[in-house]
């Protein structure tokens, strides 16, 4: 039976009716779709949640397991299990527009999170009465319904990777068929011809095959303790 390693308990502003929550280096990483008519958008490392009544602010709670994690309690509406790559392992909440804080910590690694919501539409409905009513915010009423909406998010590793150390990115203006990665005291005079290849190792470092002709593209690098996964291929590449 999985055991609980750690926890932490959060209360949400959502903004523009969502919150995410993901690895503070997920920008890098591609940010996930906005829910839009579902509930759930999800990323390579991280998700957003689309709120049912972002005024009434709900409670978020991240919890660590060694392995799979309990079914929590019945009553949900809305679940889902997802596959994200945590490269550091250290997990911010997302407020939007009300910005980043500290939510938990991980090891780096591929997770497997199950995210589970309650009380969704009650709380919607109760917001939705006492605004009917001219509540104003400030009324006990409505400051109790702050905390009905609720969130549960189980993390397990299902995968060690890499943490990641350092990262950088750069633009590449158009018309630039190839790249180069290159030590710096080392630049050769003349680069060889573009071949077939992607990738083209060369005394000073590689050039790499720049697929867009039209526009800009950007490149980004970083720096692991061990190997990093790619993001075509293995398990964090799916979520289910």
């Amino acid at each position: 039976m999985a055991k609980l390693l750690d926890a932490n308990n959060l209360q949400v502003h959502p903004d523009y009716r969502m919150f995410g929550i993901g690895d503070v280096n997920a920008a890098d990483d591609g940010e996930p779709p906005v829910p839009g008519a579902g509930w759930l958008g999800v990323g390579r490392s991280a998700v957003l949640v689309g709120v049912g009544e972002q005024l009434a602010y709900p409670d978020v709670r991240c919890e660590l397991w060694d392995g799979p994690a309990p079914p929590p309690p019945d009553g949900h509406e809305v679940q889902r299990t997802v596959r994200l790559h945590l490269p550091t392992g250290e997990l911010t909440l997302n407020e939007i527009t009300g910005g980043s804080s500290d939510a938990f910590g991980v090891d780096p690694g591929v997770y497997d999170v199950r995210i589970t919501g309650w009380e969704r539409e009650s709380t919607r409905a109760a917001f939705h009465a006492l605004m009917a009513r001219d509540a104003q915010l400030d009324d006990p009423a409505v400051e109790a319904l702050h905390g009905q909406e609720r969130y549960l998010f189980q993390f397990w590793q299902v995968e060690q990777t890499a943490g990641l150390v350092t990262d950088t990115g750069v633009t590449i203006h158009a018309g630039y068929p190839r790249i180069g990665l290159m030590l710096s005291d080392s630049l050769p005079d003349r680069l060889p011809a573009a071949g077939a290849a992607e990738v083209e190792p060369v005394s000073a470092g590689v050039l790499i095959r720049v697929g867009v002709r039209a526009g800009r593209c950007a490149f980004s690098g970083g720096t692991g303790s061990r190997h990093r996964p790619t993001p075509s291929s293995g398990p964090w590449a799916r979520s289910r």
